[in-house]
């Protein structure tokens, strides 16, 4: 509380003033005082009243009736003995968490006992008033009403600048608390230009209204600006500043394909991604994630193109954005699949065998995942087998034949079929033979003289040779 100012002779009432707060419905404190010849001051505990139409009190308390504009103040039971000795007496008012609004007339109701009061006892300014007891001539029982009268309260001071938000067709506008300059505000109001409004009142269980609302029924692709106006019992408030022009649009809408064409490596992929609504001007990018090795996303067509050089699944995160502020993301998976699987010699054959010789030979595939899974459908020619993981045929033939027979290769892709795009062949089957030929039968050999026997004959033929002679030579 502030102190009273110490004149002799005179009592003094401050009413605090920057009080924009109605009366009614406030709780007002009063201190009953006065000083005695030795400056001690003498004082009642402090009360408390909460104010409301017509109020009445008891001569004790020294109020007749307060208003949402006026206090009727009450000097009871003077009396010559109590004032003899006084400097000067009154009162002192305050409000709880605000003040008094500015005093604008004091007017004299009514004097009892009490010789010479006039206005001219009476001095007031825009916080304090004084009441002037010297030189008065006062009976037991004198009795002195005033009725205090107050300027209309304050309105709020304007609101902040509010910060708006625009969405399809509607605008979300928020602003600052202002001052409520003592008087609770009960509404905000907000005008848009060229067009729209919203209010903001006290709902129940509050004290105070939003300082939000949603601005529904605007024109897509009109700009708008808004003010707000803060409302309390006394009136409206100056307008807000203008916000920033703002264009509401349609939402944007921007979702990953239903269906994701099937692909593998090596094979041409395009995917079209297309966002709908906002303000158009679409760009897109990978907000998170990554997409296959060999694909590229085009930042303004958002296309997804290139050709696939690494198998399995990626997923990545594109965000897609228009030309104000609106933006939206979408996941996208591509499924890669490996290489066909195949048999790359077309019409492969095998080697043949030869009973009694080790024999060995490979089916050659290419394409899918390796490992890869071999299965015989029919009969090798005896001896033989085939290796059910590398697909290698070995063994020693035991019988000349032509075997005819079928192998399925199948890939392992490493990866859960369910997430495979079953764009590739992962399994393939292909026809053999193998024709195993019987040990070739081979004749004996004309025997051949030794040398012994060449020289027995050799001299046979020399003793046969003489002997013609001789007999040639007798005949003649």
């Amino acid at each position: 509380m502030r102190p009273l100012i110490s004149i002799a002779g005179i009592a003094s009432l401050l009413a605090f003033s920057n009080a924009h707060a109605q009366l009614d419905g406030k709780t007002i404190n009063f201190r009953q005082f006065y000083h005695g010849n030795d400056d001690t001051e003498f004082s009642r505990i402090d009360e408390n009243f909460v104010v409301g139409p017509a109020i009445e009190f008891t001569q004790e308390h020294p109020f007749v009736d307060i208003s949402n504009d006026s206090i009727n103040l009450y000097f009871p039971n003077i009396d010559s003995g109590s004032w003899a000795d006084a400097k000067f007496n009154g009162y002192i008012f305050s409000m709880p968490g605000g003040f008094f609004p500015a005093i604008e007339s004091i007017k004299i109701q009514e004097v009892l006992n009490t010789l010479n009061f006039d206005e001219n006892h009476i001095k007031f300014d825009e916080n304090s008033i004084w009441v002037d007891f010297s030189n008065l001539q006062v009976y037991r029982g004198a009795k002195i009403n005033l009725k205090i009268k107050f300027y209309p309260l304050p309105v709020p001071n304007a609101p902040g600048t509010p910060y708006v938000v625009a969405h399809d067709g509607q605008a979300e506008v928020s602003w600052a608390t202002p001052i409520n300059n003592g008087s609770a505000i009960t509404k905000y109001t907000v005008i848009g230009v060229p067009g729209g409004s919203c209010t903001s009142e006290v709902v129940p269980h509050a004290t105070t209204p939003a300082t939000s609302c949603l601005v529904t029924g605007l024109t897509n692709g009109t700009p708008y600006k808004f003010k707000v106006v803060a409302t309390n019992s006394t009136g409206d408030s100056d307008p807000s500043l203008e916000s920033d022009e703002v264009t509401p649009w349609p939402a944007l809408v921007f979702a990953a394909p239903a269906s994701i064409p099937l692909t593998k490596i090596g094979q041409s992929f395009n995917l079209q991604l297309t966002a709908t609504g906002g303000s158009g001007g679409y760009t897109y990018s990978i907000n998170s994630g990554s997409l296959p090795s060999g694909l590229t996303l085009d930042p303004n067509s958002g296309m997804i193109s290139g050709t696939p050089t690494t198998a399995g699944p990626a997923t990545a995160t594109i965000l897609a954005k228009d030309n104000t502020t609106h933006q939206q993301t979408a996941s996208v998976t591509i499924v890669v699949d490996p290489l066909d699987l195949t048999v790359p010699v077309e019409n492969q054959t095998l080697p043949g065998g030869q009973v009694g010789q080790a024999y060995s030979a490979s089916i050659v595939v290419a394409g899918g995942v390796a490992p890869y899974t071999f299965t015989l459908t029919g009969d090798l020619p005896d001896g033989l087998t085939l290796n059910p993981t590398t697909g290698a045929i070995t063994g020693t033939p035991t019988k000349a034949q032509t075997s005819t027979f079928s192998v399925t290769i199948e890939d392992s892709t490493l990866l859960p079929q369910s997430a495979m795009a079953k764009a590739a062949v992962h399994s393939v089957t292909q026809s053999f033979s193998i024709t195993v030929a019987a040990v070739p039968v081979v004749a004996a050999p004309t025997p051949v003289p030794t040398l012994g026997e060449w020289g027995v004959i050799a001299l046979s033929s020399l003793l046969a040779m003489f002997g013609l002679a001789r007999s040639r030579r007798r005949q003649g």
